[in-house]
């Protein structure tokens, strides 16, 4: 056989085994999705499947679709667009019915694209098995998976974080296709949400550490945090909606997004607490309290339980989280020293300080715009631990419990 020949057969053999990935990763998102809908229709999953594409809507979902760009939601910009561009293509096309569908298929292609994106950092760690267990609990997990419906963020937020993360671990032919790829992702991420500039101190970080010497690295970093604090702070298009009641809310010890329940007592002010600046004086003069207080929300976001949930799901909560901390503490340990690792703390520090500086949400979705960061460690660590316990039934004598010594 001919040069050309095996080469041919080799491409359509690779062709034939994405197309297998990518079936199985439809696979994987439709069934997450059906277990979501039997979820919220009381487990009939049959019935609800007409639901599929259904578009759900949140509290912020009419800003989203009808609202305008101003100052106040230009920290939004990009889903804004987004979201009324596809709605308007979608009614477009069926010409009756919610155009917002078209904004629910948009989201799990990104999602899908996310995933496909682990099992190539999977494959990169070489941990391939590992790549499709991250890809799966990306596309299955409830406390992910459910949000994929609704017309809100938080789907298109996890998915290119994972998608950010992708690129910039990537090992590209040339470093010009990397930030190629990665200024208009980056961009774009800055407008989804208002934590999205912590995505390019995230990747800014990364780079940096990984290129340049120890001391002029820590020199850059501090820098890059520097300005884009000062830019959230003063620029003109940087202050969302809820971003001007952060420092009263930290006063009252408000830990819960508007809800006064486990709200802690705080130290009173010597004034009115209104801007950064003050609120940073505050904590201060309060170190110990407002520790506390950051303490409090960043513990409720990373167990996820909440007091509101049945007891049946804060059961299975408890039970998934607990084996998602154990096998990231897992991966966490055999990637060390890698840059993976790295760009997970790069991603992981700024997104909890941000928590414990504004508060947990009711739903715990904020831990999840760094916990999906967390995936490959739960990957690496469930192939890691799989592989040990195939070592260790092979060192024992099943039948008799005596080790088999070579």
């Amino acid at each position: 056989m001919d040069t050309s020949a095996t080469l041919k057969k080799t491409a359509s053999r690779g062709r034939a085994m994405e197309l297998l990935r990518w079936t199985a990763l439809v696979v994987l998102l439709l069934m997450g999705q059906l277990l979501v809908l039997a979820a919220l229709a009381n487990g009939e999953v049959l019935g609800s499947a007409n639901l599929l594409f259904t578009p759900v809507l949140g509290g912020d979902s009419g800003r989203y679709l009808s609202g305008s760009l101003v100052p106040e939601t230009f920290t939004y910009a990009s889903y804004i667009v987004t979201a009324q561009g596809l709605s308007e293509v979608g009614l477009g096309i069926t010409q009756e019915g919610d155009g917002a569908a078209l904004v629910v298929v948009f989201q799990m292609i990104v999602a899908l694209s996310a995933a496909r994106c682990l099992v190539a950092i999977g494959r990169q760690l070489g941990a391939t098995a590992g790549g499709w267990v991250a890809a799966s609990w990306f596309l299955v997990f409830f406390q992910i998976a459910q949000w994929t419906r609704y017309v809100l963020t938080e789907s298109l937020f996890y998915s290119m974080t994972v998608i950010t993360m992708w690129v910039t671990l990537h090992r590209f032919n040339r470093e010009w296709q990397r930030f190629a790829a990665l200024v208009p992702l980056l961009l774009f991420v800055n407008f989804l949400r208002p934590n999205g500039f912590v995505l390019i101190g995230a990747v800014a970080v990364f780079l940096i550490i990984v290129r340049l010497r120890r001391v002029f690295a820590i020199g850059l970093v501090g820098i890059v945090w520097l300005v884009l604090a000062v830019a959230q702070a003063i620029g003109p298009f940087t202050e969302s909606p809820a971003s001007s009641q952060t420092p009263s809310r930290f006063v009252q010890g408000e830990v819960f997004w508007n809800q006064s329940d486990f709200q802690r007592s705080m130290p009173p002010s010597d004034g009115l607490v209104d801007s950064f600046g003050e609120l940073a004086l505050y904590a201060l003069r309060n170190p110990v309290d407002s520790m506390l207080l950051g303490a409090s929300r960043i513990g409720w976001e990373l167990i996820q339980v909440r007091p509101w949930y049945a007891d049946y799901y804060n059961a299975a909560l408890i039970v998934t989280m607990v084996l998602f901390y154990a096998l990231s503490l897992v991966g966490w340990y055999k990637l060390r020293g890698s840059q993976l690792n790295l760009f997970i703390w790069s991603v992981t520090v700024p997104s909890i300080l941000i928590i414990a500086a504004t508060w947990a949400i009711y739903e715990g979705r904020f831990a999840w715009w760094f916990l999906v960061t967390w995936l490959p460690w739960v990957g690496v660590g469930t192939d890691s631990s799989w592989g040990f316990v195939r070592r260790v039934l092979k060192r024992y004598d099943l039948t008799g419990g005596k080790i088999v010594r070579a």
